[in-house]
Parts: C-alpha cells; sequence; structure tokens
C-alpha cells in the first residue's frame, strides 16, 4: 500500500502569507516609482510648452521689428533707448542688458499694426542703429561705389524679448538687419 504523506498544517506557519506581502510591497513601489517619474515628465513636457511659446513670441517680435524698420525707417536713436531706438553702448554693456523692456521697448505690434499673439504677453524689441558696415572690397572711409553698390551701407541690431504664458519662460533673440 502506497501511503502518501500530509505535512501538517502547523509546519508551513505562513509562508504564503509573507510571500503574497512581499511581492504587494514591490508591486506598490513600482507604483510609486511610475507616478512619480509620470509626474516629472508632465512638469518637463508643461516646461517645454512654456519655452517653445517664449521663442515663437520673440520670433514674433524681431519679424515685426524687420517690419518697422523697413516701412516706417524710424529716427531719433539715442543713447537713453528712448521708444526702443538704440545708439549701441558706449560703456562695453549691451544695451539689451541694461533697457527697462517694460517702458523703453517698442511693442509688438505698436508700429506695425500686427493683431495682438494669443496666449502670450506682449513681446517686445529695441533697435541699435549700428556703425555704418563697409562692403567688402571698398577701404574705410571710401565714399561711392564699388562693383555697382555703396562703399557703405547702414545695418541695425534688433533685439527681442518674448515670454510664454505665465511669464516663467523668457525668450531674447537677436539679429543683425539691413532693411
Amino acid at each position: 500500500m502506497n501511503r502518501k504523506q500530509v505535512c501538517p498544517l502547523r509546519a508551513q506557519a505562513g509562508s504564503a502569507l509573507i510571500v503574497s506581502l512581499l511581492i504587494l510591497i514591490v508591486l506598490t513601489v513600482l507604483g510609486v516609482a511610475a507616478m512619480s517619474t509620470n509626474s516629472l515628465e508632465e512638469k518637463m513636457a508643461g516646461n517645454t510648452r512654456q519655452s517653445d511659446l517664449a521663442f515663437q513670441s520673440a520670433e514674433s517680435a524681431l519679424r515685426d521689428g524687420e517690419i518697422d524698420l523697413s516701412t516706417n525707417n524710424p529716427t531719433g536713436y539715442n543713447s537713453a533707448c528712448t521708444s526702443g531706438l538704440c545708439l549701441p553702448s558706449t560703456t562695453g554693456i549691451s544695451v539689451w542688458q541694461t533697457v527697462n523692456w517694460a517702458t523703453n521697448a517698442r511693442a509688438y505690434g505698436a508700429y506695425t499694426g500686427a493683431a495682438a499673439l494669443a496666449g502670450v504677453p506682449k513681446p517686445a524689441y529695441i533697435i541699435e542703429q549700428m556703425p555704418p558696415a563697409v562692403t567688402p572690397g571698398c577701404n574705410l572711409g571710401q565714399t561711392g561705389t564699388y562693383n555697382n553698390g555703396p562703399c557703405s551701407f547702414q545695418v541695425y541690431r534688433i533685439t527681442a524679448r518674448g515670454t510664454g504664458p505665465d511669464g516663467t519662460a523668457v525668450a531674447m533673440l537677436q539679429e543683425a538687419y539691413k532693411p
């Protein structure tokens, strides 16, 4: 006769309970880690959106400054940067670092009639009148023409500043522009 061995209940002593509790703890830790990673990724996506909108806002202000220069040909450039028309700094510190963007810069659309941008604060720009540039092939101080073009021409530096929807992300862009 074959006899089956049966383990008494006391010999098990709850090992299945301990194993299942350990598995539950591991699953809980994995769930919490996944939630915190998801939360961090959401914040990163929001920050990326803020900075992208700030960049696009500043890019729009650069284009607005180009239109302003091309169509209005503004005058009255000075070292105080009144109305966003500036002369280059003589102190070695760039004008865009010291200008009061709230009061001295030119607001987007104010001189061109461009429609306001949706969802972001109004960007601004300043225009610096740089010293005349010399055409390659001409000498400094040479007047007249070279290869059917003028020996010198006026260049402007446009600096634009845009912010994201909540104002935390700021983008500044700069370009040299010849109208």
